[in-house]
């Protein structure tokens, strides 16, 4: 049964209902989470430094975008310390990947995103 994509975002704790994603991160030379799919949306916790001040965004790498296409994903709900920035994959998908050192990624400007902060008790 697929869940609707508030339920996604109310219960994206729930465990066993979780797909991490990993991503390869080339300055650092390993993998890392890059964050895990709930239904239909891909949610990724972002710390301050991952914000790109000139992009005005966030970063997703283009791998973990692929992977997100092929399962299906069409929301993405970055979780940051005081917001929830939430978007369509389409937006990301319009964009062309970067590469600043960290592998190719595509950066949605948080302008395009919808903050839900205080909207979701998460």
């Amino acid at each position: 049964m697929k869940r609707s994509t508030q339920d996604s975002y109310l219960n994206y704790k729930e465990k066993g209902l979780q797909v991490k994603i990993y991503a390869f991160d080339k300055a650092k030379n390993k993998s890392v989470v890059a964050g895990h799919i709930d239904g239909d949306t891909f949610v990724r916790k972002v710390q301050r430094k991952h914000f790109m001040r000139f992009k005005n965004g966030y970063g997703i790498q283009e791998s973990v975008m692929q992977e997100l296409v092929m399962r299906g994903v069409t929301k993405i709900l970055l979780i940051a310390e005081h917001d929830r920035w939430l978007s369509d994959i389409s937006d990301w998908l319009l964009l062309s990947p970067a590469d600043y050192g960290h592998g190719k990624q595509r950066f949605l400007d948080v302008k395009k995103m919808k903050n839900l902060q205080g909207e979701l008790e998460l």
